[in-house]
């Protein structure tokens, strides 16, 4: 599963590096509020996808001088975002799965993004990972198109979040 995930990231590194970055969506772009399912009076977190195929992922939204994950992002959006999910995840019934857990049935607006973790900032200091850390999430444009429901398939987390 590892292996088939570092695949799929190295294609969409050389891809980005040979036609400028075509696997960083336009509707991801921006600082997206982000409150977990079942965790009220938690506060949000923030996540801002930068137009580069950068990151950083606050666990705050109010403090964002500190307390964040950050490094390089990819999407794949559409129908091949579900193929490319359960490839990476090597579930075959992910299709499925999502609905049950409230996703539309049509995938359109289904973006499936690979956060490769380099670092974290944490209480004043940095630490920069040896190896990246992968963070799959799964994310669907509901409503209007400033708002996503997704779910961190590491942690199966379910994320409500609003472009701010």
């Amino acid at each position: 599963m590892k292996k088939t995930l570092f695949v799929l990231v190295g294609i969409a590194l050389l891809l980005s590096g040979c036609f400028g970055n075509p696997l960083v969506s336009a509707e991801l772009v921006g600082s997206w509020s982000t409150a977990f399912e079942g965790q009220d009076g938690a506060p949000n977190m923030l996540f801002e996808f930068n137009e580069d195929g950068t990151f950083k992922w606050y666990q705050d939204e109010s403090v964002t001088s500190d307390n964040y994950y950050y490094g390089n992002y990819t999407v794949v959006n559409g129908e091949a975002a579900i193929r490319a999910a359960e490839q990476a995840t090597g579930n075959s019934n992910l299709e499925t799965q999502l609905q049950d857990y409230g996703f539309a049935a049509d995938f359109n607006d289904l973006f499936f993004v690979i956060l490769q973790q380099q670092g974290v900032m944490m209480d004043g200091v940095e630490t920069k990972y040896q190896t990246e850390t992968q963070v799959p999430l799964i994310l669907q444009l509901n409503g209007p198109k400033n708002e996503l429901y997704g779910v961190n398939y590491n942690t199966f987390t379910r994320y409500f979040m609003t472009k701010i």
